[in-house]
């Protein structure tokens, strides 16, 4: 695959010799996908709302020492705070560019299903800390009854 990096496009050439321009600020074009799998695909699929990308294949044993990885493409609109990786055995690497990532999945030697799912990690808001005691949770009324009840004695 001949690629080639443009401001925000993706370029490439696919074996069939078409030329292939890809936007990487459209969500709707540019989806995480596969470029190449190890083996036989089982399920790829992407869920737009929470950009979770779930893609299962069946490895096949090497025939030769010389083993290839399983690439998918993920472009960074649909994860704009950063993504994590989960495989379900072997090992990751991720390839930097431009707009774009190449994870390279490398499984292990067994000749089994593998799943590896991309999802958006989501930045957790910091609760508020109120800048003083009173508001908020507050201990406040414990005092105030256990005032009164040490208070009460003496009053009668």
């Amino acid at each position: 695959m001949n690629k080639c990096l443009l401001k925000n496009t993706y370029k490439y050439t696919t074996k069939s010799g078409e030329e292939v321009v890809l936007n990487l600020t459209n969500a709707n074009v540019a989806r995480p996908h596969v470029c190449a799998v190890a083996g036989a695909t089982l399920r790829s699929e992407l869920t737009s709302c929470t950009s979770v990308f779930t893609f299962e294949y069946l490895s096949r044993p090497p025939k030769s020492s010389d083993t290839h990885p399983t690439e998918i493409f993920v472009p960074h609109v649909h994860y704009p705070t950063g993504y994590r990786v989960t495989a379900s055995d072997g090992h990751c690497i991720v390839e930097k560019h431009e707009g774009y990532d190449i994870i390279r999945h490398q499984p292990d030697k067994h000749d089994h299903k593998h799943e590896l799912v991309v999802e958006r990690i989501t930045m957790k808001k910091q609760p508020k800390t109120p800048a003083v005691g009173l508001h908020g949770h507050s201990n406040m009324p414990v005092y105030v009854a256990l005032g009164m009840a040490v208070v009460a004695p003496f009053m009668a």
